[in-house]
């Protein structure tokens, strides 16, 4: 009986001292991805709108130049 507990002692023990072939993934790498796209996202919007009001800013100009007789 002695012996069959000494085994299966050993036979976990080894068990659980194997090498696995691929390490359980990193949640932290995982969000790091998540958050640069979203800050890129951003960063792309805000350059959309960005191109919108200088658009905007310049036909009111052109419009202020042709209201106040060319110029």
């Amino acid at each position: 009986m002695r012996r069959i507990v000494v085994v299966l002692v050993l036979a976990i023990g080894l068990a659980a001292c194997r090498d696995r072939d691929e390490p359980p993934p990193d949640p932290k790498a995982a969000a790091v991805p998540a958050v640069i796209d979203a800050q890129l996202q951003a960063i792309e919007k805000a350059k959309a709108v960005e191109a919108e009001v200088l658009e905007s800013k310049q036909r009111t100009d052109e419009a202020l130049d042709e209201a106040s007789g060319g110029g």
